[in-house]
């Protein structure tokens, strides 16, 4: 027998139990489709908020010159460089970076879509 077997039959008998709730189990499944309603709300509303704060980032970068710091402190890094340190190296681990955080980003909008696929049906 295999281990699914053996669970069968160790459940059969709760299986062909019935038990008196008074409607409970009814109440809650008319419950589920505002549930789901709710989640998806929240989940609009957090991704709003994000949305709102990425452009709000972008916005104070713009206004309070950012790239210009970001330029200098760049230059300050690779100016006090030890001279032995080839900026190519720099150049790959920039790029193994970007990659680690494109992969992490398309693995959690995956995350997303198969959560949302699945409240859908």
């Amino acid at each position: 027998m295999t281990d699914n077997e053996l669970l069968e039959n160790f459940f059969q008998p709760a299986r062909e139990q019935q038990l008196s709730d008074d409607g409970f189990t009814e109440r809650v499944m008319m419950q589920l489709p505002k549930v789901q309603a709710r989640r998806q709300k929240a989940w609009r509303l957090s991704h709003l908020w994000t949305l709102f704060c990425v452009v709000l980032g972008l916005v104070v970068f713009f206004v309070f010159v950012g790239w210009q710091t970001l330029f200098t402190d760049i230059m300050v890094s690779l100016r006090t460089l030890p001279v032995d340190y080839h900026p190519s190296a720099l150049l790959v681990a920039l790029l193994g970076l970007c990659w680690l955080f494109i992969a992490e980003m398309l693995q959690r909008v995956r995350q997303i879509s198969s959560t949302l696929v699945s409240w859908e049906v």
